[in-house]
């Protein structure tokens, strides 16, 4: 009978445990690794914002979308990028709107009117931005006050004392989009830290 011996040596074991303690180190101290993700997480969430082609209100008056959420996206400060080793966060000025991708907004003015646009012509604009003139006081419908085209008297704007948005959460990026994001930065983070890219 024969034997065959094989012999086996184990290299790249201090290199290993090199690579080991610097991942260690990596998530001993997050601060680093949470301002890599809060980059990627805020720059996801201005493509959405750009790239969102759901506008409810125009598609129903027949009008031409606004642009509102792909300005916010294309704004350099309407996202605030914020982290620590704790956490990364992003914070979104209030006058934007997007707090209703978690939650109901009422919408309220003391002692005064709001308007919603009524038509295509008026969506998106201001009464303020009709010359003199072009619109007055009417009723729509014969049942609604509001403002109507002069010419025709056609519906130009509703008088409303609340305006009620119900919650949308596809105006943001869904949650496990931002949790797939996240783990894919913080993977990005610590390769980098294993020095496979360049830091």
């Amino acid at each position: 009978m024969s034997a065959v011996t094989i012999q086996i040596d184990v290299l790249g074991l201090r290199e290993s445990m090199a690579d080991l303690q610097r991942l260690r180190n990596a998530l001993a101290n997050r601060g680093p690794m949470h301002a890599d993700m809060v980059v990627v997480l805020a720059n996801y969430t201005r493509e959405h914002l750009i790239n969102d082609t759901h506008h409810a209100t125009a598609e129903a008056l027949g009008a031409m979308p606004t642009g509102h959420r792909a300005k916010i996206g294309k704004s350099p400060n309407a996202i605030e990028e914020k982290s620590d080793a704790q956490r990364a966060m992003l914070l979104i000025e209030a006058n934007t709107g997007l707090g209703r991708a978690f939650h109901d907004i009422d919408i309220k003015m003391r002692g005064k009117f709001l308007v919603r646009a009524a038509c295509a012509a008026t969506y998106g604009k201001s009464p303020r931005d009709f010359p003199e003139g072009v619109l007055e006081f009417g009723m729509i419908n014969q049942r609604y006050p509001g403002l109507v085209f002069a010419a025709n008297h056609s519906p130009a704007y509703f008088f409303m004392r609340k305006v009620h948005q119900k919650q949308d959460r596809t105006l943001l990026p869904s949650d496990e989009g931002y949790a797939a994001k996240g783990r894919e930065a913080a993977r990005d983070y610590l390769v980098k830290v294993l020095r496979l890219l360049p830091t």
